[in-house]
């Protein structure tokens, strides 16, 4: 019989055991997901219009972190290693994570076409479905990212990791809100990312990056602090009994 040691049962442990939680998550991310298509699908029936068609877009887009995180669990897990991909697809993970909370901002089009007969409360509960999910994608996105972060190098970098994310993902999501600027430019046109941020050296410009900044990210800390919690403690109750 060969024994394990504890550092190769971590190890092992922290290869294997993110893949079922992911996969308990699942179901519900696309049941709210469905609900969202199924809510833009409702109101394009009632004004006969497709309007607002650029939200489902962002939700799509805020899958593919998490989707990456699978995808780099895939990789670490398998029997030929594959470090070229590996950190092709974390640094895809790093660029397109602030996609996950970006659709908080879309609540800025409420009221855009108060004209359809639509009543407000309908479009405020789309949005903040469509908003909602998003930020669930990405807390569960980050968790993951964070759990292999902590298997690596300890518990406080890993939260030090998140805390980090969260920061840049807000300054991130300030760029794609204001500055109109994708994930994708930083493959197909970077030059058009130093151009828009060139701007931003003004102080008037400069203040109003850091506050919306900040504030984004206290409230992204929130949540995702909220979630981490709440997780960790129906994890807690699960092993007791």
């Amino acid at each position: 019989m060969v024994r394990m040691s504890p550092g190769n049962a971590l190890e092992r442990l922290s290869r294997v055991e993110p893949y079922p939680r992911v996969m308990r998550l699942l179901p519900p991310l696309l049941f709210a997901t469905a609900v969202c298509a199924g809510l833009l699908v409702l109101r394009w029936g009632w004004c006969r219009q497709p309007r607002f068609a650029g939200f489902f877009f962002n939700l799509v887009l805020a899958w593919i972190p998490l989707v990456l995180t699978l995808v780099i669990h895939w990789l670490r897990a398998a029997a030929v290693p594959r470090q070229r991909w590996l950190w092709f697809c974390v640094v895809c993970w790093f660029l397109f994570f602030p996609n996950a909370s970006y659709i908080v901002t879309d609540m800025i089009h409420l009221g855009k076409h108060s004209d359809d007969g639509v009543p407000k409360w309908f479009d405020i509960l789309m949005i903040m479905a469509h908003a909602c999910t998003g930020l669930f994608l990405g807390c569960v996105s980050l968790s993951e990212m964070e759990s292999l972060v902590r298997a690596r190098i300890g518990k406080r970098l890993g939260w030090a990791f998140s805390v980090g994310m969260l920061a840049l993902a807000s300054f991130g999501i300030y760029l794609g809100r204001f500055l109109r600027l994708n994930s994708w430019d930083v493959f197909v046109r970077p030059w058009r990312i130093a151009e828009k941020m060139s701007g931003l050296a003004h102080p008037t410009k400069a203040l109003e990056v850091f506050a919306f900044s900040l504030t984004f990210f206290l409230f992204s800390l929130g949540v995702y602090w909220f979630i981490a919690c709440a997780t960790r403690l129906t994890e807690t109750d699960r092993e007791a009994l």
